[in-house]
């Protein structure tokens, strides 16, 4: 019961576009501990959008 419910809730958060901003919040949290910066996070993240 509860894997459905999670399941439809990413499927509307996928609908929605949330995942565009947390692949850009991903980006931009992981980019600095391999020696990038948060510009290079998005534009990571753009490059991903796109």
């Amino acid at each position: 019961m509860a894997l459905k419910a999670t399941t439809e809730t990413l499927a509307q958060a996928l609908l929605s576009g949330w995942h565009i901003a947390l692949l850009l919040r991903a980006a931009m949290l992981l980019c600095p501990f391999r020696g990038g910066t948060v510009g290079d996070g998005w534009r990571i993240g753009l490059e991903l959008y796109n």
